[in-house]
């Protein structure tokens, strides 16, 4: 019970889509700007351990115009939740580019990469090159390579959970569907999933699909999220909130007109 104590619950809001651009075809930035702007606000009431977003910031890849806006708005994050990024294509190109991929770099930060926060361990991955590597030869094998190291090195450390972030889908119903825009091609898909089994992970978390859809393979829980920008189904546009408990997660998607006031979280099992 000690121990339990000493590592209460708590959540973190996956934002994903805000895609500055792409409800007026990049001539204006005026529907994006209110909606981030709302779910900016809702963070900083709410109080998340961090925001994970999980790609396509902007519409167009590189474009300064609609990134510059967008970070001004991030800004008004509270200084105490931290903020992570993860590549989406609509940053760095349905086939992403070195130009491009020293953009994000220098302007958000690493494409891949990991973080600790209250016990557990938190993997960030940029699914564009896992997509399509074509004109950034290496880069995929160099992100793979690095997260085996990663996940071998999870094993010496007592996590309460390991779990992925990434812009694209593993896959949207089926480990073994085929593939298509919005998932993983398969021969990708399968590395990442046999790592993740073999080091008992158990969710991950993508956008890209401007819906929400939950799929499985075996014990992996596949979570899309809808947009914070422009919806592509019946979705409202807003975001997800995942409690993080010691020995399960629970995860809800609101629409920004249907967050509640405060996030209550049950006490350690």
């Amino acid at each position: 019970m000690e121990e339990k104590m000493q590592t209460p619950p708590f959540f973190f809001i996956q934002m994903s889509d805000v895609q500055f651009g792409m409800f007026a075809a990049d001539q204006d930035l005026i529907r994006e700007s209110c909606l981030f702007e709302q779910a900016v606000a809702h963070a900083n009431r709410l109080g998340p351990a961090f925001i994970i977003f999980t790609g396509d910031l902007i519409n167009e890849p590189a474009d300064e115009s609609q990134t510059a806006p967008a970070l001004r708005i991030a800004q008004n994050l509270d200084k105490d939740i931290p903020l992570y990024w993860a590549a989406g294509n609509h940053d760095i190109g349905d086939v992403p580019t070195p130009k491009n991929l020293d953009w994000f770099r220098s302007r958000l930060g690493p494409d891949w990469y990991s973080f600790d926060t209250r016990r557990c361990h938190f993997i960030v991955l940029n699914s564009c090159i896992l997509q399509n590597d074509e004109l950034v030869p290496g880069q995929m094998q160099k992100q793979l390579d690095w997260l085996k190291h990663d996940l071998e090195h999870c094993q010496t450390q007592a996590y309460h959970h390991i779990i992925v972030f990434m812009h694209h889908p593993l896959f949207l119903d089926d480990p073994g569907e085929e593939d298509q825009y919005f998932n993983i091609p398969r021969r990708n898909r399968r590395t990442c999933l046999d790592l993740f089994k073999k080091h008992h992970i158990k969710f991950v978390f993508a956008g890209h699909l401007h819906q929400n859809r939950l799929a499985f393979d075996h014990c992996l829980e596949m979570v899309t999220t809808a947009a914070v920008g422009m919806p592509l189904g019946t979705d409202p546009s807003g975001f997800r909130i995942v409690e993080v408990h010691p020995r399960h997660l629970a995860h809800r998607y609101y629409g920004l007109d249907e967050l509640p006031h405060r996030i209550e979280l049950a006490l350690p099992e």
